[in-house]
């Protein structure tokens, strides 16, 4: 590859390597907040959050330890180097790259699934104790692991000594490329699916229309719970359409002339998808707005008594 070419493409994986830690900076106290706190803790709807966010956390340590690989290999003049596909896919890197791309559109499609249930079967999904969420996330990161694997094996097993970049741009055993890609859109467009099915058995259920359908078997509070938190889980659904699906398809199809800078749009979007999924549990719980603003003041306070008393010292 040309090496201006390599170049942009390096400056970009600066800017990803930057975006990736303000993920980590705001997502990773989330997780934290979520699994301490126990009156969060308790809730289910949380978990899935945390399950999400914990996700999009492994998506994002991957992107930023394949960028950080290839700038070190850029730097050191080792970008016309050849490795072999079995070195590449062996990895560290690229093996937590490969389970974060699948884990983020299989976390989707199990909270979307999540939602399905609580629809279907309130009184059930209401009773469950906190190992129903844990488990319902624990079984997107088993799929991915399992699929890394899977990628794994048949690399090593056909195609480890083929010859590629140093820069390890492709980890992948060939003939799998098009089922993973169609795997993680498979799993987002499914989630968007189900969202529309819940929110007509939910208008059918759930709304108080008189004389039409039956009324729920939950009393008022727990319904709203129900709503607010499908109306969450939904926009988020959707904010993975918009923000990782699209761009996605976009990167896989080259549909627009693949410059860096194009690169540099559609990757930070798919990025961004993760912020904008922080602020939106943000705006839509008020349990986690007072938690970082509780966070917030606490630290202008420290920092307030070390200001008056290194003054008081002087």
């Amino acid at each position: 590859m040309d090496r201006n070419r390599l170049s942009a493409i390096v400056t970009n994986m600066y800017i990803f390597s930057g975006e990736g830690l303000l993920i980590l900076v705001i997502n990773v106290p989330l997780v934290l907040v979520i699994l301490i706190l126990q009156r969060l803790r308790e809730r289910k709807e949380f978990l899935f959050i945390a399950g999400l966010a914990v996700g999009d956390l492994i998506y994002t340590v991957g992107y930023m330890s394949v960028s950080i690989r290839r700038i070190i290999e850029f730097e050191q003049d080792n970008d016309n180097m050849t490795a072999t596909r079995g070195d590449c896919v062996s990895d560290i890197s690229n093996m937590i790259f490969h389970v974060g791309t699948g884990i983020v559109g299989e976390m989707t499609l199990f909270t979307a699934l999540d939602r399905l249930i609580a629809t279907l079967y309130p009184i059930w999904h209401f009773k469950q104790q906190l190992q129903y969420p844990v488990i319902m996330c624990m079984i997107p990161i088993f799929i991915s692991v399992v699929i890394m694997a899977i990628n794994y094996h048949f690399v090593m097993q056909y195609s480890s000594t083929e010859v590629v970049s140093a820069m390890c741009f492709d980890s992948s055993y060939p003939p799998f490329r098009p089922i993973f890609a169609a795997h993680r859109w498979g799993c987002i467009i499914l989630s968007a699916f189900i969202y529309v099915i819940v929110s007509i058995l939910l208008y059918k259920k759930f709304a108080n229309h008189p004389g039409k359908g039956r009324p729920s078997q939950l009393n008022k509070q727990q319904r709203k719970n129900v709503m607010h938190a499908t109306v969450t889980m939904g926009l988020s659904t959707l904010n993975a359409v918009l923000l990782m699906l699209i761009p996605d398809v976009l990167l896989y199809f080259r549909i627009f002339a693949t410059t860096s800078s194009t690169y540099l749009i559609l990757y930070s979007l798919i990025l961004n998808k993760i912020m904008v999924n922080f602020i939106l549990f943000l705006v839509r719980h008020r349990e986690f707005r007072r938690v970082f603003v509780g966070l917030l003041s606490s630290k202008k306070r420290v920092a307030g008594l070390q200001t008056g008393w290194s003054s008081t010292n002087k």
